[in-house]
């Protein structure tokens, strides 16, 4: 043979090393793709719970526990325990703590501990948000609308150093694990097929390659509203023309957020938790179609013009009134960021709709006695929806400032505490000379008397707060316990610090 022709000699240990590299490549590369989409997928519930919350870095922002208690409180619709005030090292072991346990009246949780969350360990993360998915997600809406079984408890089970992709490490936990993984998956697999065989029957076998190209996400699309996606034409369009006009088209008139991108889903292997998880935002709207189809059906016979403008007036009118005391009358622990929530969300409140009958009513060319009358009633509501809106604007802007302020205090209190640790920390690891202690002595001095300081500037700002409370239109349901709380916290450890470093000196 030619030395032209010869062939680069491979051992079998240097193929091996390639394969596991490219193993271990593939593997960075999935959890990569889950890592944002589990990100996405979890902030995009978080923006339903009030107040809302964002999570940048999955593996670090979970730490403190409130970020799973938000989202569980979101999926289950019940509020869950958790602990208030600073977020210490127990607070946070404590509220994930209240994370597992509900998650376990559910889901069986092996290998699952409080340190794999606060240390941020990403396979038992990845994991752990993965059976969430599942269970809420997939499990429970596929349930509903009566797609496969449903097993009455899942297990998850992770290790320390199991990949997000790879088995459980006990067997048995692994066969019920699969077992169950399966029948969610067929399920969604099922439910997928039935939508995709209505249109142009584009094949879906899996959900990893078959939706490279993006045409069975547009086939999901024309199945649920067959109005926005011309199939012929998309059989003429790119894997990534495909991909993007799905994924626009969803977010704009599905309002499903694009939880997945184009360069993640044209590869050779999709990653299939991500498409799975993205796949389930159209289960969870085809559900909430089908309960909207069932209220419609369920409506009493045929009622005459006026009646139906009457009913959708009162029915507009209820809705902004419900979602405005709703909000309001929940208990509200006073804080800037919970009360620069409430203000952009009243701001954003639609009243457009009750306007928009008032405009209809106004052009109606023959006004009846009882038109009229209606006409009069719409003007009122929306006059006095208006006025509420802006009395709550109000109260809620005066009452600003103050809450800064005391926050502002609460976090000087919170330094010094820091501070207090720190020189404790220092003096307790040698023994101090004369001069030394007659500084610590003064700096004692100065110590207390920033904590007598901020603590009077709180109190004031807080009688403030409570004063302007009590003339508030909605004062009656806006709670200053969590404030009062950190503080007397926080002026109590500053007390044990300075104790702490007496004692020494």
């Amino acid at each position: 043979m030619a030395s032209g022709d010869s062939q680069p000699y491979v051992t079998e240990e240097q193929s091996s090393f390639n394969i596991d590299s490219v193993h271990h490549l593939l593997q960075a590369e999935q959890e990569e793709t889950q890592k944002k989409t589990f990100t996405k997928w979890i902030n995009a519930q978080l923006a339903k719970h009030h107040p809302s919350s964002t999570v940048v870095d999955l593996f670090t922002d979970l730490s403190d526990g409130h970020k799973i208690l938000d989202l569980l409180e979101v999926l289950s619709g019940q509020q869950l325990p958790r602990e208030k005030g600073h977020a210490g090292i127990f607070q946070s072991r404590s509220n994930i703590e209240y994370a597992l346990e509900y998650l376990k009246k559910s889901v069986k949780l092996v290998n699952v501990h409080v340190a794999d969350i606060t240390e941020g360990n990403p396979s038992i993360i990845l994991g752990l948000i993965w059976t969430i998915i599942l269970h809420f997600q997939i499990q429970e809406v596929a349930g509903i609308l009566g797609l496969g079984p449903q097993p009455s408890l899942p297990e998850f089970a992770a290790s320390s150093d199991a990949s997000p992709t790879a088995s459980p490490p006990a067997k048995r936990s692994a066969k019920i694990q699969s077992k169950w993984k399966l029948s969610a998956k067929q399920a969604l697999l099922s439910w997928v097929k039935e939508q995709c065989s209505k249109s142009e029957a584009v094949p879906v076998n899996d959900f990893t390659s078959s939706w490279r190209n993006g045409l069975a996400f547009l086939a999901v699309i024309h199945s649920l509203r067959p109005e926005l996606i011309n199939m012929e034409e998309a059989y003429q369009g790119s894997n990534r023309e495909n991909l993007e006009l799905a994924f626009r088209i969803a977010e704009q008139k599905l309002k499903i957020p694009k939880l997945i991108e184009p360069e993640d889903v044209d590869v050779a292997q999709p990653d299939e938790k991500s498409v799975m998880t993205y796949i389930a935002q159209f289960l969870q709207y085809s559900k909430d179609s089908s309960v909207a189809e069932q209220e419609l059906q369920a409506t009493p016979e045929p009622v005459s013009e006026d009646q139906a403008l009457l009913a959708s007036d009162s029915t507009t009118s209820k809705s902004f009134t419900e979602e405005a005391l709703d909000l309001l009358t929940c208990s509200c622990d006073l804080s800037a960021n919970n009360l620069k929530t409430i203000i952009e969300h009243v701001e954003n409140m639609d009243i457009m709709t009750i306007d928009e009958e008032v405009e209809t009513l106004t052009c109606l060319p023959k006004k009846t006695a009882k038109k009229r009358a209606m006409l009069k009633k719409l003007k009122e509501q929306l006059a006095e929806i208006v006025n509420k809106r802006s009395a709550i604007l109000k109260s809620m802007n005066e009452l600003l400032p103050a809450v800064e302020v005391m926050e502002e205090c609460i976090k000087k209190m919170e330094d010094l505490v820091s501070c207090g640790e720190e020189h404790i920390n220092s003096i307790t690891k040698r023994e101090l000379k004369k001069e030394e202690k007659e500084q610590y002595l003064q700096a004692l001095d100065s110590y207390k008397t920033a904590c007598d300081y901020h603590t009077a500037e709180a109190d004031k700002a807080l009688q403030i707060l409570n004063e302007q409370i009590k003339m508030s239109v909605i004062g009656s349901q806006l709670q200053t316990d969590g404030l009062q709380t950190r503080l007397t916290e926080a002026k109590d450890a500053v007390e044990v610090s300075a104790n702490i470093i007496l004692v020494f000196i």
